[in-house]
């Protein structure tokens, strides 16, 4: 008999809300409250009329198994596994069978983004079927890489008849659960509230089947303060109920759990323990006595609130509970899973058990799962026998490796402290100061990181490859500073100990990073050395972003202006660092993604990533990543027009920098700012804002000084033509000398500038028309789109208005694809000094009318991208504006009338 729901007529409101609306999903519904509040009752309530309207795979996850890969996700899709397994491709199908632990993932990592795949081909072929509803109790206690891929997976499901129903706790740490929610564009949240005294007392009279006076519910109602699970567990304990919550309240638990029979509390230590327990394990006599402390869902056994679960686990001697674990550890089957229990058995230090416990963390790091890994390493390390220090300290070593993977820079950083505090010198102790060095400088200082490696030089002499990888950490540190030269030579040092150390993978990352900052000091390419980085690469070492050599392809590629090319390579990592939960790369991965993304004027894919780099900096606290990623950060907003927000992380990451020592934020931070003023017709700001930048030495790559031609702009502006000219010799040079196109069209366009401002307007044209022969060829579609803007004033002042409305109307239409707001607005400002504005709202711009016609012809919304070279959100939006101001809604509508009026 299904539980009847008081008091949360808002609540059911919502659920019959959102089941109108999973139609036309995704859609999300999210209880959000304090424990034994209520959420859950509504959320059962909830899910059994999603069992009556359609599909409904069911998780509730313990906070006692947040530590197990993929148990979520088990727990979703074991289920429908047997049903949709035979239609998946054979790479999807085999990484879904290892995270449910249907097979062993073998000496490879396991490919998160495959396990992500299968689960969005899994979630579409249920949806083709009928309205299906993830409902997930508990939400924060999700375990990560089930979070992941299911908000992977939420993203990827556009118009599918998919339903997220969950709960979270209130003042928990909520993991990636917000991560989870977000992946829902239409996602509501309610908070589920306190209870009025009459409600409470119906539910108390009507489950406890006793009546309770208005005195005796005044004072239930004063502790439980509108909790029902309080107020329940208050009502039967009886008494006066004086004392508060929880500590009272925890004491009323254990109090009642101890009028239960041995054979019921040694049962329900057994649940605690295990999180949840088959129902076949239990006899039905006691079943029959813990009914009401556990629930029944699916076969298994699990504990109505985690109350009972922490009183049940504290109530048991530490004796009860070893033997408990042991037992548990000879039932399960997965690896991680009895390692836990064989650690959690043990009284004391036990070689064998500490074994399994390394290998089973490096199971987790192959599942992708470095929280777990931490955790198993942390247990293996504590068990290791005292004769065996040089053991123990490798794996501490090992689980802030794997902390500092995960993001949890915190926890690595006091591990290795405490591991430094013993006396052992020589390889171990170098290791442990360069993953110090690195964290210190990724977490607050690169000044005291870059000591800290060079401290762990001293102690790592005549081992060639931990050499090797404290120089590949100590050129990465000092570019960071700036210190370009410095960065090349702790590189070439690392190769020449590479090559000796006879390590192929790291040699790949030596190789890559000499190819990458020789170029950077003003070498040309060394594609030697660059096919043979990639083609000794690792993609399964664990090692930074920065280190990997299809990170530095990929960085090469940006440099010569390929941005697709970047990209892909850059897309690739950054799927594989997401799959693997190493949450400390995604800041500087994605930082060039943003870059690209505003280049290509595609705003709205560099505002994710954007959102996607703060999001990773503020989980690892660390300050230098923050840094980083609201230099990155403030470009999307800067390009859109949105001034406030571009100022705001622009001042917050240029005083982040000047307190880490990370200066290259400062260029990003202070180009967005000049864009904001350049855009505004601010000349003077701009300068204020890069001058500091300048300086008077030769460029040796333009990607260094990719800010000078708006810096240049800005001269010119102010009419300091000499220090343009100065500056605009530089950078030619190096384009020239580089290579570089879309370095060599910005010289063209700074020299039009120049010349019109000496006012020879002539030579300014035919400079200015070289610039825009150069554009045929560039990915910058928004640089090309600012040439054309200058290329109009220019023909406006030649007195060739015809020419200069052309630019002018191309460059407003770029600006408006791309949402470039303060930069159309501009535009518009110099067409109306041509009498070129439009007076109907109703005209279609010609890339909307372009849009149109070819979404018309049949094309989908990505062949229309390609075919325009904008991005299909882009091509979304066009459509957006055309359906607007052609008051049409679908795809045959717009056929139709462009069919009578094209």
């Amino acid at each position: 008999m299904a539980e009847v729901v008081r008091g949360r007529d808002k609540e059911l409101q919502a659920v019959a809300e959102f089941f109108d609306a999973v139609t036309a999903g995704p859609v999300g519904l999210v209880f959000e409250g304090d424990a034994g509040i209520g959420k859950t009752t509504v959320w059962n309530a909830a899910v059994a009329q999603a069992r009556a309207t359609g599909r409904v795979l069911v998780a509730r996850p313990a906070k006692a198994e947040s530590g197990l890969a993929f148990n979520v996700l088990t727990d979703l899709l074991e289920p429908v596994f047997d049903d949709v397994v035979a239609d998946l491709p054979e790479p999807q199908d085999r990484a879904l069978s290892i995270a449910l632990l249907r097979v062993e993932p073998g000496p490879d990592r396991l490919d998160q983004r495959a396990v992500a795949a299968a689960t969005v081909s899994v979630l579409r072929r249920l949806a083709a079927n009928g309205p299906t509803v993830l409902a997930i109790d508990d939400l924060q206690w999700a375990d990560p890489p089930s979070a992941r891929v299911l908000a992977f997976a939420l993203r990827r499901l556009a118009g599918l008849p998919v339903g997220l129903l969950a709960c979270v706790r209130r003042g928990e740490p909520d993991g990636l659960a917000d991560d989870v929610v977000r992946s829902i564009d239409r996602c509501r949240r309610i908070q589920v509230g306190r209870l009025g005294t009459e409600t409470l007392r119906d539910l108390l009279e009507d489950r406890l089947d006793r009546r309770f006076t208005s005195r005796a519910m005044a004072r239930i109602d004063r502790v439980a303060d509108g909790n029902p699970f309080f107020a329940l567990e208050l009502a039967e304990a009886g008494d006066d109920p004086t004392l508060q919550v929880p500590d009272r309240l925890r004491r009323i638990v254990s109090d009642r759990i101890a009028t239960l029979s041995d054979q019921a509390r040694d049962a329900l230590l057994v649940v605690a323990a295990a999180g949840t327990v088959e129902v076949e394990l239990l006899p039905a006599a006691v079943l029959q006595e813990i009914a009401g402390i556990v629930d029944l869902h699916a076969s298994k056994v699990t504990f109505r609130h985690p109350l009972f679960a922490a009183a049940v686990y504290d109530a048991a001697a530490p004796e009860q509970r070893r033997q408990v674990h042991a037992r548990l550890a000879q039932l399960v089957t997965d690896v991680e899973e009895r390692a836990r229990h064989l650690a959690l058995a043990a009284a004391g230090p036990d070689a064998a058990i500490a074994d399994l416990l390394a290998d089973a963390a490096e199971h987790a790091r192959r599942r992708g799962a470095p929280e777990t890994a931490a955790d198993l390493v942390e247990h293996a390390s504590a068990l290791t026998p005292n004769d065996q220090a040089d053991v123990r300290r490798r794996r501490t070593i090992q689980r802030a490796e794997y902390a500092f993977h995960a993001g949890d820079l915190a926890v690595a950083r006091e591990t290795l402290l405490a591991m430094l505090k013993e006396e052992a010198d020589g390889p171990q102790r170098a290791d442990a100061l360069r993953l110090l060095g690195e964290i210190r400088y990724l977490g607050d200082s690169f000044s005291e990181g870059i000591q800290l490696l060079q401290e762990a030089m001293k102690h790592a002499r005549g081992d060639s490859a931990l050499e090797a990888e404290i120089e590949l950490r100590l050129a990465f540190g000092t570019l960071s500073t700036a210190d370009y030269d410095a960065a090349a030579d702790h590189a070439h040092r690392a190769l020449d100990l590479a090559e000796q150390a006879e390590e192929p993978a790291l040699l790949a990352e030596a190789l890559a990073s000499v190819a990458g900052l020789d170029v950077l000091v003003g070498h040309s390419v060394d594609n030697v050395k660059i096919a043979r980085a990639l083609d000794l690469e690792d993609p399964h070492r664990p090692a930074s972003f920065m280190m990997r050599p299809s990170r530095v392809a990929a960085y090469l590629e940006f440099y010569a202006g390929h941005l697709a090319a970047s990209d892909r390579l850059l897309e690739a990592l950054r799927r594989r660092t997401i799959d693997g939960g190493e949450e400390t790369d995604l800041p500087y991965l994605d930082g060039y993604l943003i870059w690209s993304a505003c280049w290509r004027g595609d705003l709205p894919a560099a505002a994710a990533y954007a959102d996607e780099a703060l999001d990773a900096a503020i989980r690892t606290g660390s300050e230098s990543l923050r840094s980083a990623a609201l230099g990155f950060a403030a470009l999307p907003p800067a390009f859109a027009g949105d001034s406030a927000l571009a100022e705001s992380r622009a001042a917050e990451a240029i005083q982040l920098a000047g307190s880490t020592g990370r200066r290259l934020s400062v260029l990003w931070a202070s180009w967005a700012l000049a864009l904001v003023a350049l855009a505004q017709d601010d000349p003077k700001a701009a300068h204020d804002a890069l001058g500091p930048l300048a300086t008077d030495h030769a460029i040796a790559e333009p990607i260094r000084a990719f800010f000078v031609p708006d810096e240049i702009t800005a001269l010119v502006g102010i009419g300091e033509l000499v220090t343009a000219e100065r500056s605009l010799d530089q950078f030619e040079e190096a384009a020239v000398r580089m290579e570089r196109s879309w370095a060599l069209m910005l010289s063209d366009r700074c020299r039009a500038l120049v010349l019109a401002a000496h006012g020879d307007l002539a030579a300014a044209s035919s400079t200015m028309q070289a610039a825009l022969t150069r554009c045929a060829d560039l990915e910058l579609r928004f640089e090309v789109a600012r040439t054309y803007l200058m290329a109009g004033q220019l023909e406006r002042r030649c007195r060739r208005r015809g020419a200069a409305a052309e630019y002018l109307g191309q460059a407003r239409d770029l600006f408006d694809a791309a949402g470039a707001e303060l930069w159309a607005a501009r535009t518009r400002t110099e067409l109306a000094r041509l009498g070129q504005t439009r007076t109907d709202p109703a005209e279609l711009t010609p890339t909307e009318a372009r849009v149109a016609e070819l979404t018309a012809s049949g094309l989908t919304n990505r062949e229309v991208a390609a075919k325009l070279f904008i991005s299909a959100k882009t091509v979304e939006a066009n459509l957006a504006r055309v359906y607007r101001k052609l008051n049409i809604r679908t795809r045959a509508e717009l056929g139709a009338r462009l069919s009578r009026h094209p």
